[in-house]
């Protein structure tokens, strides 16, 4: 890619960037310097990424292997959110591997999307990632449920 294909790509960045510090500073954020300094380390965390997956693309194992870090990577992450035991890890992993099998069964199987590396590594990150933010969302919502039940339950 020639270094000029990269100029709009900077200029958007950057006023992007500018609209987001103008907001957070007009809302009297506490930090609205931080952004820049995440918008840089997204750049670099973005990259490095994308050069691994320039080359795990192109490989149907490389694309598993891929989606099986994302996939413990996310059920890890909602567990630790919800509070780490292996209990709620196993319960985690599990409600997401039925949802993301689904999903992703469901489109490639029906052909609504091609069923190629590339597609399976992009729609499988994005099932994955979803499926982490519903798995952290459902838990708080449940244990929150089951602890509101269990006080009123205590109080009589």
């Amino acid at each position: 890619m020639p270094l000029t294909d990269l100029i709009p790509i900077i200029i958007a960045l950057a006023l992007l960037t500018a609209v987001a510090v103008a907001v957070l500073t007009f809302a009297r954020a506490p930090i609205p310097k931080a952004v820049p300094v995440a918008v840089i380390r997204a750049i670099i965390q973005l990259g490095i990424i994308a050069l691994v997956l320039r080359g795990v693309i192109t490989n149907i194992w490389w694309v598993c292997v891929a989606l099986v870090v994302m996939f413990t990577v996310a059920a890890s992450t909602s567990t630790k959110r919800l509070g780490f035991t292996w209990r709620k890890l196993f319960l985690v992993a599990s409600a997401m591997i039925v949802g993301v099998l689904v999903a992703l069964g469901i489109v490639f199987l029906t052909g609504a999307i091609e069923f190629s590396p590339r597609y399976i590594l992009a729609l499988g990150g994005i099932v994955i990632g979803n499926s982490m933010s519903i798995a952290t969302l459902a838990g708080r919502r449940l244990f929150s449920d089951v602890n509101q039940r269990w006080d009123e339950v205590e109080g009589w």
